[in-house]
């Protein structure tokens, strides 16, 4: 490839750092300073401030819900979450996919194609979506899942879906430039107008309620001769006004992008040549972002999953083995709701702290990844999907065994308040502690099956999954004894099923070198197995002389230390390593 001159390159950067990015037409020097590590670490601490702001506003969202309450919180996401998986979700990937491409075959000479054509197409499915859930939201709560009082926390998270569709194609345009300050930057402040706004709604109804009953009867118009019946009332709008924070978020974070598109990035990239048709376009987001949609459905089906099937089955098992519920001082009819919202509120929360980041490993791989199939680079594939399995397994593998280790006092930590929630919720956490190794590996591989033009991969896997979680929470939230820690077996179960078919079809695809992947991994269960064991040790010895707060936080820090230890004298992390993760040898020569 001949030479450029630096005039020729374009500034993209953004006026939030320091650190100008410049991209020339086909993105070399932008692969230079956005390599994959340096993309994906932005996208991961984004992600990790964001699940900071999200424990912030989850943990005491849950200590003035309680597990009634956030049963009306959780059974709202359970619709909520398909409908945004099929409308939203995929589409940062596809955006991302398409641009990618584009840089390298056209040297982005359809850029303005593609966004134009991305809003379009996604703006339409956002608007339906919003109106799937409106329409769908009575059916849902009063025949589905038999929970009228969840209502008003569905109708909340309507407005979200129509906002978070251009939002994720502003987010996945940006990525495809290999620019991920905008998605980093808008998650920010997406999770802090959530914290003020979904908090503070919350709060407000419930001080309404605490204050004057009566005011608060009024302005819902229900009948204070009930009290009890009054105080679910009031938990089920202070679940709504958490869900409507929610949607105000969506729109602050596509605000952000908006308002970044236009002052930072539309002016920012330009390109000469002949753009691609608008059918072709249209096809190629399509062929990414509906494979990517299903996916997403299925992997969001197993929320559905459990919404169905813990409130059914726990339902009968409270009433035909009620000895294994007597520490619940409720009816036998508000106890499937309680334990669903304990263990969705509370066990699922901390489940899903963990993948949320290493996602970003997947997503900051993924313009990498494109760029390498699409110019035929095979080799620097493999090495793609190698780097993203380490990185995501290096973070999993001590966080899910610690996570069994120290399952009760993590929860006992972050949800003081709610002893009750935290026995509901603490046998099923300490279950999915291996699901979360699981799932880390499997959603940070699956965007280098769509960068591959295998979208179909990861659908067909997530079915899979989908199958094991649906037939596992049948099968095992019956089981009296287990209950709800049926359905954490069952989610250990279902990650475990994709990750197989990934290791079936990995090799195949990619090129990638499953025996040395392996290899790696076997040692990283081993230093991840000394860093539980450390952990639930210390965390013994400290618990008898100090509280459960300091306990955790010494035993936690001393498992990290011997998980890193032990990594260096296996040879896992060492010099060389992280000379493999920080090489910006991820573009072509020029």
């Amino acid at each position: 490839m001949h030479k450029r001159k630096l005039s020729e390159y374009i500034l993209i950067g953004t006026s939030f750092s320091e650190n100008k990015i410049y991209v020339n037409v086909i993105g070399e020097y932008a692969m230079k300073k956005q390599s994959f590590l340096f993309g994906a670490v932005i996208l991961a601490a984004s992600a990790a401030i964001t699940k900071i702001i999200g424990a912030l506003f989850r943990i005491p969202l849950a200590d003035m819900l309680g597990g009634t309450g956030m049963g009306y919180f959780s059974c709202a996401y359970g619709i909520f979450l398909p409908v945004y998986a099929v409308t939203a979700t995929g589409l940062p990937a596809a955006a991302a996919r398409v641009t990618a491409g584009d840089m390298a075959v056209r040297g982005g000479a359809s850029l303005k194609r593609i966004r134009f054509t991305a809003m379009a197409m996604f703006g339409a499915a956002g608007l339906v979506g919003m109106l799937v859930i409106l329409l769908g939201a009575l059916p849902f709560c009063r025949y589905a899942i038999d929970n009228m009082p969840a209502l008003p926390a569905v109708l909340m998270t309507a407005p979200a879906v129509l906002f978070g569709c251009p939002l994720a194609v502003l987010r996945g345009y940006y990525e495809g430039l290999r620019n991920m300050y905008p998605t980093a930057l808008s998650q920010v402040a997406e999770a802090a107008v959530k914290l003020a706004s979904g908090l503070g709604g919350a709060y407000a109804v419930l001080d309404l309620y605490a204050k004057d009953p009566a005011a608060f009867a009024a302005y819902v118009s229900a009948d204070t001769a009930n009290p009890q019946a009054l105080g679910e009332i009031a938990l089920s709008y202070a679940a709504a006004a958490a869900c409507g924070g929610m949607s105000l978020s969506v729109l602050a974070g596509l605000l952000f992008m908006v308002i970044y598109d236009v002052c930072a990035g539309r002016k920012s990239v330009h390109a000469e040549g002949q753009a691609a048709p608008y059918r072709e376009i249209i096809r190629s987001l399509a062929s990414v972002a509906v494979p990517g949609a299903f996916c997403a459905l299925a992997a969001n089906i197993t929320s559905v999953i459990d919404l169905a099937t813990i409130m059914n089955s726990l339902e009968n098992v409270a009433e035909s083995a009620s000895m294994y519920f007597s520490e619940y001082d409720m009816s036998c009819e508000d106890i499937p709701n309680f334990i669903y919202g304990s263990y969705a509120g509370l066990a699922v929360t901390v489940f899903n702290l963990i993948p949320s980041v290493t996602n970003m490993f997947g997503r900051g791989i993924l313009p990498q990844a494109a760029e390498a199939y699409s110019s035929g680079d095979r080799a620097r594939l493999a090495r793609s999907a190698e780097e993203v399995i380490f990185l995501a397994a290096a973070v999993a593998v001590p966080c899910g065994f610690g996570i069994s280790a120290l399952a009760e006092p993590i929860l006992k930590l972050l949800f003081s308040g709610n002893t009750a929630e935290i026995n509901a919720a603490a046998a099923p956490l300490a279950a999915m502690g291996p699901g979360v190794i699981f799932l880390c590996i499997s959603s940070a591989v699956f965007p280098l099956f769509q960068a591959a033009d295998r979208s179909d991969i990861p659908l067909k896997l997530t079915l899979l999954g989908a199958a094991v979680k649906a037939a596992g929470n049948i099968l095992l939230v019956s089981v009296p004894w287990l209950n709800v820690t049926g359905a954490a077996i069952s989610t250990d179960l279902c990650y475990l099923a994709v990750c197989i078919g990934e290791a079936v079809l990995l090799e195949r695809t990619t090129g990638a070198d499953l025996k040395c992947i392996g290899i790696t991994l076997a040692k990283l269960f081993l230093c991840g197995f000394l860093c539980a064991v450390t952990a639930e040790t210390v965390y013994g010895y400290m618990q008898i002389r100090s509280g459960n707060s300091i306990s955790v936080i010494i035993s936690v820090a001393a498992a990290a230390f011997v998980y890193i230890i032990s990594t260096y004298f296996i040879g896992i992390i060492n010099k060389s390593t992280l000379k493999m993760l920080i090489s910006q040898k991820n573009s072509k020569n020029t």
